[in-house]
């Protein structure tokens, strides 16, 4: 059944496709972003994610940047300043993501190229939550976000017209089935039910996460995004990841003990095999990715058990919350086809 082909999927793993040079990249620029990070704090982090995010939603058979990428920094520098200004208010803040969801999904109708901007920005709008427990203003974290995508969008231009880019291939894509494309009116519901539901997922971290009150809202957000075939893939193999490197990142922190540079020493380790694993298998990904986050919690003295429970129990309501959004498209979709057919 659907059950038994989304275990298959989460637990399979071929070897062969650890993508070891990728790591050693990853590696790099987990170096350069650590550094960068160190120097400008929270507003190098903010211009690199906007370089890193221009970069990865570039299109080989598409001459330097195209209108979605452009769209994606101007939307991603507004919406650094709008939830930045929204994120010390519950209220606020779950209208404003809900907003975001809206806009985000609905590009879906624009093309493939606006999807995947909009699903940047989307991403962003809730990693900005967390700017309300930095120094900086979201004015400036803002300002930094559009620098950071102007200068990959200038890097990109001058590139491509150094090396124009080769026209694309029709390759075969392995693992999605082929499926008639959803329909405008299915798409327009889903991106409201998705908004709401993301809206009371902020309002859930904030009640019950305050320290990360994001945390629910992301996972919602990755485990519920087109196609929805795939939300129970993906949500196995995150709450599964999830446990593993809770467990994992546990475990590590008691074997390095508060030496600093062990610390270091591991989480780089982490990075590495997250990169390697991240288009093998998405659990492993997520166990690495989860480990990433409970060390770096320790390096600045925080609980790891404390964090570890915290992350388990926010990617399990996230989850829910992302079935539940599945379970009304489903009612909602089957009452519309009643009234059709039963219409003359």
């Amino acid at each position: 059944g659907e059950r038994g082909t989304a275990v298959r999927e989460v637990i399979e793993l071929d070897l062969e496709e650890l993508d070891w040079r990728g790591a050693v990249t990853g590696l790099g620029g987990l170096f350069v972003a650590l550094a960068f990070i160190g120097l400008f704090g929270p507003v190098g982090m903010a211009a690199g994610i906007a370089a890193l995010f221009v970069v990865a939603a570039d299109a080989d058979d598409v001459a330097g940047p195209d209108r979605a990428q452009v769209v994606l920094v101007v939307a991603g520098s507004v919406i650094t300043s709008i939830v930045g200004h929204a994120a010390d208010s519950t209220i606020a803040a779950a209208l404003v993501i809900a907003a975001v969801t809206l806009g985000a999904t609905l590009l879906v109708l624009l093309g493939p190229r606006y999807a995947t901007s909009g699903a940047f920005a989307l991403m962003w709008a809730v990693l900005t939550l967390s700017i309300g427990a930095t120094d900086e203003s979201a004015d400036t974290m803002a300002l930094a976000f559009a620098a950071g995508g102007a200068i990959a969008l200038a890097a990109l231009a001058m590139a491509d017209r150094l090396a124009p880019p080769q026209p694309a291939t029709d390759a075969p894509t392995r693992g999605v089935p082929s499926a008639e494309p959803p329909s405008r009116w299915a798409i327009e519901v889903f991106a409201v039910v998705r908004a709401l539901a993301a809206g009371l997922c902020v309002v859930i971290g904030y009640e019950s996460f305050e320290d990360h009150a994001a945390w629910v809202v992301l996972t919602f957000v990755l485990v519920l995004r087109p196609p929805k075939e795939q939300t129970t893939v993906v949500a196995f193999g995150r709450t599964l990841g999830t446990l593993g490197g809770v467990v994992l990142g546990i475990v590590a922190a008691q074997i390095v003990g508060d030496e600093t540079w062990m610390l270091l020493v591991a989480f780089l380790v982490a990075g590495f095999f997250m990169v390697a694993t991240t288009n093998v298998n998405y659990a492993l990904s997520t166990a690495f990715t989860t480990t990433l986050l409970l060390l770096s919690e320790r390096i600045l003295q925080d609980d790891v058990y404390s964090t570890g429970w915290t992350r388990l129990l926010a990617t399990l309501t996230g989850v829910a919350m992302a079935f539940a959004v599945i379970a009304i498209m489903a009612a909602t979709t089957q009452l519309r086809n009643r009234s059709t057919r039963g219409s003359p």
